[in-house]
């Protein structure tokens, strides 16, 4: 680019004056001879003028790097040009006038270099206005005075991406693809650059070349704030050059220093502490982490942050984690006696470097307690000893930092005092509660003891600590504190398969009770294999949780068909995460399908490892499917119109099915658990009457859902007893009959309750005050869009006329400018009228119409309660009246009542009485909408695998495997069912006594054929076993043994 054109001028080079054409480009002034062709006999860049000095009005003196030029010209104003040019280059490359100044007079004090040409002025206004500082000129002229070649990229990024994003710093790893040399000029560009204040790099290797130009920039910057440097590379000689170079910065803006992960050793730390002496305004971060240095180092470090009174009112942020033995020996008391000082920390990370926290906590307890937010000190060491009184300290520090929301305990091993003293401090202030490691049984004791009363805990992550089966305890206690929104209970499941299904379905009672606080819940890595289907199966009812995290469980496609279940019919989950569970593309392929069906799911974390693998076995499969799941997630992140039919139809069988069903009454199934009538098959004759009746009445009532539910029950019973006593004549009677008759009428109503308050909702809400608001507004917004653009447009043209006047007149008069301005400044109304009611309209009748199916939810199942209370006392007063009548009828020989009343029928009704129907309605009500959505049945396949040694009987002909088998489908379906009622069983009442305890026993005495009949039944249950030699045969032997004889017989 060429800033003038070709002009003689006369030079004089060692005393011998020649003509030559010069030529001025951008960064570089060239000297052509006059022959033909033109040859180019000299040039230089302007970083490599020394001085420039006027000698006259036509003749300027230029000295360079390599030699002096004499240039005179035709006419002074050709001479004024070239001092022009030369400034106005080096003001685009250096931010200040000054400089410019300096080299018009030719001031001795001109850098010898381009690298120190740094301005001495502040004052600097070259730049304000040009993009990130004027970066790429200083970049482009480095670049052509080293003879290098300019990246555009590297201008392109920064003026583009940088600029657009107002961002001041600069991340060497968006240029780490470039090579070492290039990375080096663009390093020397922020020497002088006032726009930049932070350089950072991590985990990139830099050169020796790029670490000088790290170095140079430090020393002559007066806008760089911050430096990061992790995991560079860096040796201590770095260090030691790092201190050379502040100490030629003396006005510095540096505030913030990161070197972890480079092997600095004490000798680099030595020497940066002896310079940060003189850093008036002190630091506000410095980190050090993994920087291979000892307590020698960090005693000279001490020393300098005691003897330097800025730091103790602007250190905030100090990391001196990863550094074995650190804080291990004597040396470290002067780093303790720092922390006990006052002083500004908020963030202090000492993992890993043999701290004793007992000691730290009494320091910081006088030091930094009250504004301390974050606090590391895993894998750490406790000093405490037992014999000793356990001091105050921890819990005095975690009671008075009220500022603190981090905390990592991980990996140190406490005593039982400190530990409940640590927790009960932690728990009373903390909002989080962050990486408590290695609790175990006494740590899971303290929570028991101290959560349920703390309401300011919000997030609370117990992963990896041995809690094992202390979750059976720990997890109602969890359940207790409504102020807990975050839970992770991760890599706490090492227990037995029996066990753990009994913490799961804790679990599982936490997440579904009604007031449930829960948002968060993660159990990744705990490795619940097909197990997990127990949480998933409760996720599908759950509507509090949104966020899961069950990575890490191998649970396998199986899994994640109950998965996709799960999301088929959950409307409250928003961020699932479910990576490394063994999961095919088929799994993929179901949750591709349940995701069709859910508009609420919006985040799914990328599942790499399951994908990786899925992805090497059937690549297409897998592509296809991972595309869809990602539309389908990207159209939940859109506002849109929820399809209202499924959820319309999900609480309609909630309401009918969940509303209607009842548990077992407790009297009658504790009358009957224990006795025959639950096992007939133990006896080969005929049943008793009466134990045939009891048997079949537990058999509806535990079937009792699938039959049509309570409802339908009882209508029936009192359809059956409004029949009997129709004849009576009693007045009372006949009252109490018409009554139940009206009900019976009304519960047939209610059946279409449900539906009938949907569709009135419906129907008012298609035009209801809502959208006739929404119409009103868009009328109003788009009115309020175009005077607000008038003004606009008003104020720019009056202030474009009052800039530029003649232009403005000459446009108007050419092509009408106002008019044109007015035709190209307008909104259209359907835009406004679509972001109105296609976007936040929709979102407002999504929330209206979720309100709307859980207000006729709870209508309706407040009503079928109230019938089914007053259908239980209308049965229970009308079968009273039948079996007054019929006992009136007993003693009076001339009453007259219907055949078909006789004594079987007298012996039902008398049979159903109180104690089995229940001492209440409240052991049949339905549950409230909250609780009534059922948990998932568990699938068959969790009691087909997996057995942890349990015994599996693999044929129905022996006795015993067939009730095996029918205990275990009934532990299946009874699980969903039963395991909700638990929290309903009453706790109060007369305790159980054993009458026949005391009772001695007789001898045991079992016939032969019984003992052979056992031996068969075992033959029958572990062939397999016996067959693969795992197990001894029980009965080996046996027959030759009862058979042998021991007396020789004479005959």
């Amino acid at each position: 680019m060429f800033s003038s054109g070709s002009q003689k001028v006369c030079i004089s080079f060692k005393c011998v004056f020649s003509s030559f054409s010069q030529v001025l480009t951008t960064w570089r002034i060239y000297l052509f001879g006059l022959k033909v062709p033109a040859k180019i006999e000299s040039s230089f860049n302007v970083l490599e003028i020394r001085a420039l000095n006027a000698l006259n009005h036509n003749q300027i003196l230029v000295e360079t790097e390599k030699a002096t030029y004499s240039l005179k010209f035709p006419s002074p104003e050709s001479a004024d040009q070239v001092t022009r040019h030369v400034n106005t280059a080096l003001a685009k490359i250096f931010p200040s006038p000054a400089s410019v100044c300096l080299i018009r007079h030719g001031n001795a004090e001109t850098p010898e270099t381009p690298r120190d040409m740094s301005p001495h002025s502040e004052s600097s206004n070259s730049t304000t206005h040009s993009i990130c500082g004027g970066f790429s000129e200083t970049y482009a002229a480095l670049c052509d005075y080293n003879g290098h070649c300019c990246r555009e990229e590297v201008q392109w990024d920064v003026d583009t991406i940088y600029h657009s994003e107002d961002n001041r710093e600069f991340n060497l790893l968006d240029f780490c693809h470039l090579e070492s040399r290039d990375l080096a000029l663009i390093v020397a560009a922020l020497a002088y650059n006032q726009w930049f204040t932070k350089i950072y790099c991590k985990d990139l290797r830099l050169g020796s070349e790029v670490a000088e130009q790290v170095l140079h920039t430090v020393s002559k910057s007066h806008h760089l704030e911050e430096l990061v440097l992790d995991n560079a590379g860096l040796k201590t000689d770095f260090a030691l050059k790092l201190a050379c170079v502040l100490a030629e910065n003396p006005s510095t803006a540096l505030h913030a220093l990161t070197l972890s992960h480079n092997p600095l050793e004490d000798k680099g730390l030595s020497a940066l502490s002896q310079q940060l002496l003189c850093f008036h305004k002190g630091l506000s971060k410095l980190c050090l982490s993994k920087t291979s240095i000892t307590a020698k180092g960090l005693a000279i470090l001490c020393q300098t942050l005691g003897a330097n009174p800025a730091f103790t009112s602007t250190l905030r942020h100090l990391d001196l984690s990863k550094n074995p033995g650190l804080l291990g020996t004597e040396e470290a008391n002067g780093f303790y006696s720092f922390l006990a000082q006052p002083n500004a920390l908020v963030h202090l990370d000492l993992s890993s470097t043999d701290c004793a926290v007992d000691a730290l906590f009494g320091a910081l307890l006088h030091g930094c307690c009250p504004r301390l937010s974050y606090l590391n000190l895993a894998r750490n060491t406790f000093s405490h000893r037992k014999g000793k009184v356990m001091q105050p300290s921890l819990k005095q520090f975690f009671c008075s930092a009220y500022s603190l929301s981090y905390v990592s305990l991980s990996g140190i091993k406490m005593p039982v005092e400190a530990l409940r003293s640590c927790e009960i401090g932690i728990i009373a202030c903390l909002a989080t509660i962050a990486g408590i490691h290695e609790l175990r049984s006494p740590g899971a004791q303290v929570l028991q003891e101290q959560l349920p009363g703390i309401c300011a805990l919000s997030s609370l992550d117990l992963s990896d600590n041995g809690f094992d089966a202390d979750l059976l305890t720990l997890v109602p206690a969890l359940g207790k504190n409504k102020s807990l929104k975050h839970l992770w209970l991760g890599k706490n499941f090492n227990v037995k398969s029996r066990t753990l299904e009994e913490i799961l379905q804790k679990i599982v009672q936490l997440i579904q009770e009604e007031d449930c606080s829960l948002q968060t819940f993660s159990v990744a890595d705990s490795r619940l294999k097909t197990r997990t289907s127990i949480l998933i199966n409760a996720l599908g009812s759950n509507t509090c949780l949104t966020k899961v995290d069950l990575s890490g469980n191998g649970m396998e496609d199986i899994g994640a068909k109950m998965l996709s279940k799960a999301l088929q019919i959950n409307s409250t989950l928003r961020s699932i995460s479910w990576d490394r569970n063994n999961t095919t593309a088929q799994g993929f392929q179901d949750i591709a399908r349940a995701l069709e069906n859910n508009y609420t799911l919006k985040f799914m974390s990328f599942p790499m490892s399951d994908i990786t693998a899925a992805y090497r076995n059937t690549p297409e499969r897998t592509d296809e499917v991972w595309q869809k799941i990602q539309w389908c997630l990207l159209r939940n992140n859109h506002s849109q119109k929820f399809p209202q039919d499924q959820a319309f139809r999900l609480h309609q069988g909630i309401v009918t099915n969940s509303a209607e069903q009842v548990n077992v009454p407790i009297s009658l199934y504790n009358r009957f658990r224990t006795s025959s009538f639950l096992m007939p098959w133990r006896h080969s004759g005929p049943l008793h009457p009466k134990m045939e009746t009891g048997w079949r009445m537990v058999q509806d009532l535990w079937d009792l859902p699938v039959q049509g539910g309570m409802m339908s029950r009882l209508c029936v019973r009192v359809q059956e007893e409004v029949r009997v006593l129709r004849s009576c004549s009693a007045d009372s009677v006949q009252e109490e009959v018409l009554y139940a008759r009206e009900l019976m009428k009304e519960a047939k109503n209610s059946r279409a309750l449900f539906p009938s308050l949907y569709e009135l909702g419906h129907i008012l809400a298609s035009d209801g005050p809502v959208r006739h608001k929404l119409e009103s507004v868009v009328s109003e917004v788009s009115k309020a869009v175009d005077k607000e653009l008038q003004v606009i447009l008003e104020s720019m043209v009056a202030l474009t006329q009052e800039l530029c006047p003649h232009a403005v007149q000459a446009a108007e008069e050419h092509n009408k400018m106002l008019a044109a301005v007015s035709e190209r400044v307008t909104i259209p109304r359907n835009f406004i009228r679509g972001a109105l009611l296609e976007q936040a309209g929709q979102d407002i009748q999504n929330k209206l119409n979720e309100v709307k199916l859980s207000v006729v939810t709870y209508l309706t199942n407040t009503i079928v309660e109230e019938l089914l209370q007053e259908l239980y006392h209308a049965h229970k007063d009308l079968a009273q009246h039948i079996i007054h009548l019929r006992r009136l009828s007993g003693g009076q020989e001339n009453a007259v009542f219907p055949d078909h009343l006789g004594k079987p029928r007298l012996r039902d009704h008398e049979e159903t009485t109180d104690d089995e129907l229940g001492s209440s309605i409240d052991t049949m009500a339905i549950k409230r909408q909250k609780n009534c959505r059922r948990i998932r049945p568990a699938s068959a396949f969790i009691s087909g695998s997996e057995q942890d040694g349990e015994l599996t009987v693999p044929s129905m002909d022996s006795p015993l495997g067939w009730i095996s088998l029918a205990s275990g489908s009934q532990y299946s379906r009874s699980c969903s069912t039963s395991f909700e009622a638990l929290s309903d069983l009453p706790t109060e009442g007369i305790q159980l006594e054993h009458y026949t305890r005391s009772r001695p026993r007789p001898p045991r005495s079992a016939p032969r054929n019984s003992f052979r009949s056992n031996n068969r039944i075992l033959a029958s249950i572990e062939p397999w076993e016996q067959e693969n030699g795992s197990m001894p045969r029980l009965d080996e032997g046996l027959d030759e043994f009862f058979n042998r004889r021991v007396l020789v017989d004479n005959t």
